[in-house]
């Protein structure tokens, strides 16, 4: 065998084999891009159902904390009007 012959033969396979390589890298890579894009949809749509559910329990908080309020309100006024009917009526028992 020539020596010129067995050179070309290692180049070629060597050429050969970074080609290979080459195109395992390019396939690797765009499968995880693919799959890089199909994460980060999925994690927008986790994101939006999470914001939304967060503006729902904002609205709920806010919604609990007005009707705490009016609560609130409604017992003072009721225990305001009890006070002054147990004065009133003890104004009478006594006078």
């Amino acid at each position: 065998m020539d020596f010129n012959f067995l050179f070309s033969l290692v180049l070629f396979m060597l050429i050969s084999i970074l080609l290979l390589l080459s195109l395992k890298t390019i396939m690797a890579t765009k499968l995880q891009a693919k799959n890089a894009h199909e994460n980060f949809v999925k994690l927008y749509k986790q994101l939006v159902e999470s914001r939304l559910k967060q503006e729902q329990s904002v609205e709920k908080n806010a919604f609990l904390e007005r009707y705490n309020k009016s609560l609130l309100n409604t017992l003072f006024e009721i225990t305001k009007e009890l006070l002054l009917t147990k004065k009133s009526i003890l104004e009478e028992f006594y006078n």
